[in-house]
């Protein structure tokens, strides 16, 4: 998830809520505006990416799935309030994408890839959603997108690279239990190209670029 974001001068910020009451006849600019909805987002984000972890430690059933409707529910306002950021400033990069990433935590994957696309559009090679977008393509089934995203991750930010691995080890774990319209061969492929990759990386450690700097 992309951290909150600050642009000065911005007096309605407060830790917290990303808002504070203006003084009396001022108002935010669009500016300001937007980048208040994305703070809002990005505290909705946060509430439910802990939602949803503590679903997945949750043993009871009703538990686990009262917690995962908490989550779907802060997403989605979260999406809305992306929505508000982008139609405001539509460069704002963060904003959009923070937007594919509720998105694709909803399973609108297709909607991700779109707001993907319109931040990679306004910063080419940006590579948190560039490891976005391969998770994305990974809900759909298209690991050939997956595994060229790998692969210039792997070159430009070891960090993301190792964190889009353990996404694709995760998929693979929950595509033998339910493989929907992938193949076996084709997850057997998927796997074999994985475990070679995960095995290179673990030789190279020593090599870890991060990209950080770049951006």
């Amino acid at each position: 998830m992309i951290a909150a974001l600050v642009l000065a001068p911005l007096p309605a910020f407060t830790e917290g809520t990303g808002r504070r009451p203006m003084p009396m006849g001022e108002r935010l600019t669009p500016e300001q505006e937007a980048v208040a909805d994305y703070n809002d987002a990005v505290e909705l984000t946060e509430k439910a990416d802990r939602a949803e972890a503590e679903a997945a430690a949750q043993a009871d059933a009703a538990r686990r799935d009262k917690l995962l409707r908490k989550a779907r529910s802060q997403y989605e306002k979260a999406i809305r309030k992306l929505q508000e950021a982008t139609e405001r400033k539509p460069d704002l990069v963060p904003a959009l994408g923070q937007l594919g990433y509720a998105y694709r935590k909803t399973g609108a994957f297709e909607d991700a890839l779109k707001a993907y696309a319109q931040a990679l559009a306004l910063a080419p090679g940006y590579p948190p959603v560039i490891e976005y977008r391969a998770e994305a393509h990974l809900g759909l089934g298209r690991l050939e997108e997956s595994k060229e995203a790998y692969l210039l991750l792997y070159r430009v930010d070891r960090a993301l690279a190792d964190k889009l691995a353990s996404a694709m080890r995760r998929w693979l774990e929950e595509r033998r239990n339910a493989p929907g319209e992938v193949s076996g061969e084709a997850l057997n492929g998927f796997e074999a190209w994985l475990s070679e990759r995960e095995q290179v990386a673990r030789q190279t450690t020593w090599l870890v670029p991060t990209g950080r700097d770049r951006w």
